[in-house]
């Protein structure tokens, strides 16, 4: 009792001269304490108290530090069981008990015992203010059904007004909040939303006594449905191409090992500066019988450049001099362009469907979009770099085989103009009209 007394009465001002001896403890640990009910220990020498004296902490927040003040003297460190659980981190600040502790619940009510070896324990009890924060939200999954509704709770009450005023969707979405309590609504867009696209969430506004909220955001893509039928390919190619290069080689002689296992004869359009860094990769690509062609020196946007640099990007390129196809990047084209690579002897070589593995898309939703999309003699692309691309490919090799393509360059003549849908080029597709 007399230990306890000790205790409240540093914490209630300065320390007087029967104050207790300040007991420092260890250092922090990487790993926290893991909290469990109160195991009973066994009574030893000393003095215990008894379990009615209870200490109020009053209004603690739901992140942060337990301030327990000066421990008594000649009792050790204690042990430290928080109930609810959650996780525990505690040190010693100039002989004070510090307890940094992970993101407690809201609006909550904790008890925190110590118990020493000796048989001694305190209890500790505690409320948790409301967090003006976002606690949870979705959908959160990698891969989503376009039907999901936008959801959302906050840890604590809110103003529906100002986090609807608030709410951004990219790409814009339009549809209808509703709202399920004080702390959590939803947002149920009109339509659904676009396979494959992806989308970001962006939340904020003020509680319900005006705090502001913590803004957050999130990002979540719709999957791609598989396609009800593939157009059969009746014996026409498929013609695999695939843009930049990768800072990644064994992911680049993977690919290459890959088009070999499963005989594919495919375009390759690395820039001009990656072709000449990795010359055997070139010679490898050569020798297995894949086509080398130009997708610039560096990657640069064609149109913005005066017209000498513009002529030096091209002369630069990979494949000049063996294949008389330019890709322009990011497939920005202009007449003055178009003029200076007819000059040159190239012609202007772009796609019928974009696989968007540029975008990040999964292999599964790779696979369903190319599907959705092909027709014989249809011109596929991809890139070196694709997060997902590998792991796509053998399944879709397999299955446009079965539909009755051959995954060949030989023979595919055909020049593809612009795609047929804005979706099919890279958002940063250049726009510039003509000039430097």
């Amino acid at each position: 009792m007399l230990a306890f007394a000790a205790f409240a009465a540093a914490r209630r001002g300065p320390r007087s001269p029967l104050a207790p001896i300040l007991l420092p403890l260890p250092e922090p640990t990487a790993s926290p304490v893991a909290s469990s009910p109160l195991a009973a220990h066994e009574p030893g020498r000393g003095e215990r108290s008894g379990a009615d004296q209870v200490l109020h902490l009053g209004l603690q927040s739901p992140r942060g530090v337990l301030d327990l003040g000066a421990l008594p003297a000649g009792h050790g460190a204690p042990g430290l069981t928080l109930w609810p659980p959650a996780p525990l981190w505690p040190s010693s600040r100039g002989g004070r008990l510090l307890i940094e502790h992970g993101l407690l619940a809201p609006s909550s009510s904790y008890r925190l015992d110590l118990a020493w070896a000796d048989g001694t324990s305190w209890t500790t009890r505690f409320d948790t203010a409301p967090l003006p924060e976002l606690l949870a939200r979705g959908p959160a999954a990698e891969r989503v059904d376009p039907a999901s509704p936008v959801w959302f709770r906050f840890g604590a009450e809110v103003n529906p007004a100002s986090v609807e005023a608030a709410f951004r969707m990219e790409p814009p979405v339009s549809g209808s909040f509703r709202w399920d309590s004080p702390t959590a609504g939803r947002f149920l867009p009109s339509r659904h939303l676009s396979y494959g696209t992806l989308y970001r969430v962006t939340l904020g506004g003020q509680t319900r006594d005006g705090a502001p909220l913590l803004e957050a955001s999130w990002s979540f893509r719709p999957l791609i449905p598989p396609p009800a039928r593939v157009a059969p390919g009746e014996g026409a190619p498929a013609v695999f191409t695939f843009d930049d290069g990768t800072n990644d080689m064994p992911q680049a002689w993977e690919l290459l090992d890959l088009l070999r296992k499963h005989e594919v004869k495919a375009i390759l359009f690395p820039t001009g500066r990656w072709a000449r860094a990795h010359p055997d990769f070139i010679e490898r690509a050569l020798q297995d019988g894949h086509r080398l062609c130009n997708h610039s020196d560096t990657h640069a946007r064609l149109p913005l450049l005066p017209d000498e640099p513009l002529r030096r990007e091209i002369l630069r390129g990979a494949g000049h001099g063996s294949c008389d196809l330019l890709r322009p990047p990011s497939m920005a084209l202009s007449k003055r362009v178009e003029q200076a690579a007819a000059a040159l002897g190239y012609r202007i070589f772009l796609w019928d469907v974009d696989s968007r593995d540029w975008e990040g898309l999964y292999a599964e939703d790779i696979i369903n979009r190319v599907l959705a999309r092909m027709r014989p003699g249809a011109v596929l692309l991809f890139h070196m770099h694709g997060a997902h691309t590998l792991e796509a490919l053998p399944r879709l090799f397999q299955r446009l085989r079965a539909e009755g393509y051959s995954l060949t360059h030989e023979g595919a003549d055909r020049i593809p103009g612009l795609p047929g849908e804005a979706s099919e080029a890279p958002r940063d597709r250049d726009t510039a009209p003509d000039g430097p």
